[in-house]
Formats: structure tokens, sequence, C-alpha cells
């Protein structure tokens, strides 16, 4: 079993500004920002196509521009597109408030053995 934090928004062009797109150079630019320096590990999507496709952050080239991995030719080329900036936040503690584990089991895990004289107590 494995407990992790969510995968959540992290950082989104409401708050940043909006980024220009170059699928051919699998690169995005932002317009009125620098991106942060974290955002390595981070899967970056776009509202062209609903904020379905999302492309791994690979490096950050510049202070605006960001490296993505594109290896299905996804990335289209666009200018001023709305993004998100999705993934599991780093550095972070996790704040559990209750785990519920249920458990059930499917079969018997052991056969059962039963002596000869089981009705008087003898295992023999």
């Amino acid at each position: 079993m494995q407990v992790t934090n969510g995968y959540v928004p992290i950082y989104n062009s409401d708050v940043y500004g909006v980024a220009t797109t170059d699928g051919s150079a699998k690169t995005v630019t932002a317009t009125d920002l620098d991106w942060p320096t974290d955002i390595l590990d981070y899967f970056i999507c776009f509202a062209y196509d609903g904020y379905t496709q999302q492309f791994p952050i690979d490096e950050r080239t510049s202070d605006t521009v960001l490296t993505v991995l594109d290896p299905g030719n996804k990335l289209v080329t666009a200018g001023s597109e709305p993004w998100l900036i999705k993934g599991y936040p780093k550095n972070q503690a996790m704040a559990m408030q209750s785990l519920i584990l249920y458990f059930a089991p499917m079969s018997a895990t052991q056969p059962t053995f039963y002596g000869t004289g089981v009705e008087t107590g003898n295992n023999g």
C-alpha cells in the first residue's frame, strides 16, 4: 500500500498569465511571467483540448521558456493559451486525517486439519 499526496493543480494561467506553445520546438513560452524554478517533474496541459493532454515538463530552458516531452506530437502551436500545471506537491508534509482499510478474505488461506478423534478432543 502506498499513501501519497493528491495529484493536484500546482500553477495556473489565471494567476500567472497565458503562454505561447510551439509544437515543432516542443516549447512553452510565458507571456507575462518567469516560470517558477521548481517546475520540473510536473505536467502542463492547455485549454485548446480541454486540459486533457498532459505534457511532462522536461527542462526550464530559461526564465520564460519550458521544454516539454511530446513523443506523440500532440502539442500544437498556439498563442496566448491558458494553461494548467499539475503534479504531486513537492516537499510538502502529508496531512492525513483518517485512513480506512477494508479487508475481506477471498478464500480459505489454509486447509483445515481434522484428525480421527475430533469428537473426543484427540487429534490423533
